[in-house]
């Protein structure tokens, strides 16, 4: 059990401490009355796009079928809005509005979408009436929709893709290739640092099969400046036979897990060596050591040698302590310029759609095929 180094607050006492030195928006925050007031979930901006898309389909829906003289109409309209009061709109409705999604939109492999994307707006659907209107999804009428979306009926509305989009594996050969290429390059690559980066973004995703958007800005948290940091790393002196040359390693730990953003504790840990000489160029150790002592983000040492060729005989494992000023910089950031020249930004992380650009010109230029859809996300 844990001791605590000063005597526990009481909950009055806590509460108390807490409310004084709370800044003027906060204060207002807890002090505030809440009855009355309705409250959402937070949600990812990509899911808040998916549910401004299945709304304006909705009513897009509703506005066809209100245009039709030949469809009968209620007395009440059908809530166009799905807000606090809205009446939950009856199955046989639903229905309509399933075999519309079906016939009306779009696949980016076929003519129609697959099964599973109007599956997808189906509980998107159910999930507004929880979220905007606050009205649960009967279980009753859930199972009357998914039965016409399971039935001959609604396959006989719409001929729904079967394909499915092809997933070729990459294996070393092609890493090293496109790492290669990437510090060949003489026409996309404006910098000698961004070529560390993306080199090292694409080891470390070969090494830890983790998504691009743990590492980089991903695209549905554009604007977020979430990456990795040079916190998430740990670099690590391990004494040797000869204490003169200690071996040089580290830790990296991805925080920005898909589903775990706001959770601290939700985290990923891998470690990384030197390679031999002849696989210098796949070196993901190399490259963090570059963009580390680039930034100068070591308290204890400035060059590499002083890491390396201590003066000192090394006869323990260390860890080199990172500056608190450099704990939240992101280690890959992109490109700007600053009115004379290129350089890397100092605050901004290296978003998504960036990476993937550059990594697709390369891959182009090296003569690799690139069929993909334009729906590609971290």
């Amino acid at each position: 059990m844990t001791r605590l180094s000063k005597p526990r607050l009481s909950d009055e006492q806590a509460a108390a401490q807490r409310l004084a030195r709370a800044d003027v928006v906060t204060k207002a925050a807890m002090t505030a009355p809440l009855a009355g007031v309705l409250h959402k979930k937070k949600l990812s901006p990509t899911a808040i796009g998916r549910h401004n898309r299945t709304k304006d389909l909705w009513r897009k829906f509703l506005r066809q079928r209100a245009a039709d003289p030949a469809i009968p109409q209620p007395e009440t309209p059908f809530p166009a809005e799905i807000v606090p009061g809205a009446k939950l709109p009856g199955w046989d409705i639903v229905k309509e509005f399933v075999c519309y999604l079906g016939y009306t939109l779009q696949g980016k492999l076929d003519e129609y979408v697959v099964k599973m994307t109007i599956r997808g707006y189906i509980f998107a659907f159910y999930a507004l009436w929880a979220r905007y209107a606050y009205l649960p999804v009967p279980k009753e009428h859930r199972l009357h929709i998914m039965s016409y979306f399971e039935s001959p009926e609604f396959e006989a509305t719409s001929k729904l893709s079967t394909k499915s989009r092809a997933k070729p594996t990459a294996d070393i050969v092609d890493v090293a290739t496109l790492i290669m290429g990437i510090l060949q390059d003489d026409k996309y690559v404006r910098l000698n640092r961004s070529r560390y980066n993306m080199t090292y973004a694409i080891l470390i995703a070969a090494l830890s099969s983790e998504r691009p958007g743990a590492l980089v800005e991903s695209s549905g948290w554009r604007g977020s400046n979430e990456a990795l940091m040079w916190e998430d790393h740990e670099f690590w002196i391990v004494p040797t036979a000869d204490p003169y040359r200690p071996a040089w390693s580290a830790i990296v730990s991805p925080k920005l897990l898909k589903g775990k953003r706001d959770d601290d504790s939700a985290m990923k840990h891998f470690f990384i060596v030197p390679e031999p000489p002849t696989h210098r160029h796949v070196d993901a150790l190399m490259y963090a050591t570059v963009g580390a002592f680039q930034d100068k983000i070591f308290q204890d040492v400035d060059v590499i040698e002083d890491a390396l060729h201590p003066k000192h005989p090394c006869t323990k494992a260390h860890r080199l302590r990172i500056k608190e000023s450099a704990r939240k910089q992101a280690v890959f950031r992109k490109e700007v310029y600053n009115g004379e020249k290129w350089v890397i930004s100092d605050t901004l992380a290296l978003p998504y759609h960036c990476a993937r650009g550059l990594m697709r010109l390369i891959s182009l230029f090296l003569g690799y095929i690139c069929e993909q859809t334009n729906n590609l996300r971290s």
